[in-house]
């Protein structure tokens, strides 16, 4: 089995890394040399890595919808906690 890499990066070299990464953003995922970004999109990567995404396309389009109506209702959670008050 393959060992995965931590990347620990200093506070001097990580406006640099920073910028090579896809978005300018972490979650990263390294897979044979490329970078992957985005937290759902690396989840979806892994998923058909490991064999659990579907096995066609209309069992892919169900599984995004479910994650894609958690992810929404997660952030309309989150705004509502950080909105401001109002009078």
């Amino acid at each position: 089995m393959r060992r995965k890499k931590n990347y620990h990066v200093s506070s001097f070299h990580f406006r640099a890394f920073f910028a090579a990464t896809p978005f300018s953003q972490l979650p990263i995922l390294e897979y044979h040399g490329q970078l992957l970004g985005q937290s759902m999109a690396i989840a979806r990567f892994l998923a058909a890595k490991v064999g659990v995404y579907g096995d066609d396309e209309m069992d892919r389009a169900l599984i995004d919808g479910v994650v894609d109506y958690v992810g929404d209702y997660n952030n309309s959670k989150c705004q509502a906690v950080l909105r401001p008050w109002s009078d």
